[in-house]
């Protein structure tokens, strides 16, 4: 459960009873000062329990996983000073990589106007989840065609390196070619939810490509603090409503940026964890690690209240090669 990876951290901790102390924090518990100790220091042992408060769950979640702002490429800073501290070090590294980041837009779709994110992975060529490109691109044959709608129209896809809260600019590129969509999943083999696009250098003559953003060559064999930079969605299915609100702020479809810790999984050789505050539009956000600048995965999706599932980098970088 992500909540016992938070309280691990002393300093988290910590830090998660002063944020709770504030004046402007107040009005979102209704805990006495000896009982937010006396819970987060037993952590331990109730949390999982009936004895664990669901709304003091949710504070901590705020303070230990936020969601933050990005706005003309960098993040507003969060408030907990642990990871102020943390994401203030390694500014540099994630701020290369946010430009690289876009939303995937449609054009004659019926349904979506957006799906979900896709990132540089070479100087054209983006990354995003299989179960994304599925929806406006199939496999004839042995190429991949641009689907079409009920009109006889076809479907048309481009990527927005902006899309920023309250930035109005736009940096879009048209996507020309579908170059893989990875098989899907047959019964009990699941596989990488991976695909890859080809962006139109001529989309955009005026605007010159963000860098992309460079890939972890290395296993993930411990714990890593990351940065899952994407687009979040309001999302239905989630079944605290509440805590969506309050988490995110009631800001979606944007890009913003979550922190959390990225950790081995023992499922499948391509998959990691991580715990960052993520919502259905996060689908193929680049989850990176904040003191290399490389992505060690592309997160795809979660169980709620659990742990969140990605395709390793190092998977990545395998299809990636056999399609160059």
């Amino acid at each position: 459960m992500e909540l016992r990876r938070i309280l691990s951290d002393e300093k988290l901790r910590t830090d998660i009873i002063k944020q709770l102390y504030r004046t402007d924090h107040q009005d979102l518990h209704d805990f006495k000062t000896d009982e937010i100790e006396k819970y987060i220091n037993n952590w331990q042992e109730s949390v999982g329990t009936e004895e664990f408060p669901t709304d003091l769950e949710n504070i901590i979640k705020l303070v230990g996983r936020p969601v933050l702002e990005i706005r003309h490429n960098t993040f507003v800073p969060p408030l907990a000073e642990e990871w102020h501290k943390k994401l203030s070090y390694n500014r540099v590294n994630i701020e290369n990589a946010i430009p690289a980041v876009g939303r995937i837009e449609l054009r004659e779709h019926p349904r979506f106007e957006w799906l979900g994110t896709g990132w540089l992975v070479a100087k054209n060529i983006l990354v995003t989840n299989r179960h994304i490109a599925e929806i406006f691109a199939k496999k004839e044959g042995s190429k991949y065609n641009f689907k079409y709608n009920f009109n006889g129209k076809q479907i048309q896809a481009r990527i927005d390196f902006r899309e920023e809260y309250q930035v109005p600019d736009q940096v879009e590129f048209s996507i020309d070619k579908v170059l893989y969509i990875e098989e899907p999943d047959n019964g009990e083999n699941i596989r990488p939810d991976l695909a890859f696009l080809q962006i139109s250098l001529d989309s955009n003559s005026n605007t010159q490509l963000p860098e992309p953003i460079e890939l972890s060559e290395e296993k993930l064999s411990s714990d890593r603090d990351v940065v899952v930079i994407g687009y979040p969605a309001k999302d239905s299915r989630v079944g605290d409503l509440k805590e969506m609100e309050r988490i995110f702020g009631s800001i979606y479809d944007v890009k913003r940026m979550a922190p959390g810790v990225a950790y081995p999984s023992s499922d499948k050789e391509w998959l990691i964890n991580h715990d960052c505050s993520t919502l259905g539009g996060n689908s193929g956000s680049v989850v990176l690690d904040i003191e290399t600048g490389k992505a060690v995965g592309i997160h795809y999706g979660g169980r709620y209240l659990d742990k969140n599932y990605a395709v390793s980098s190092t998977e990545i970088i395998k299809i990636l090669n056999s399609i160059k």
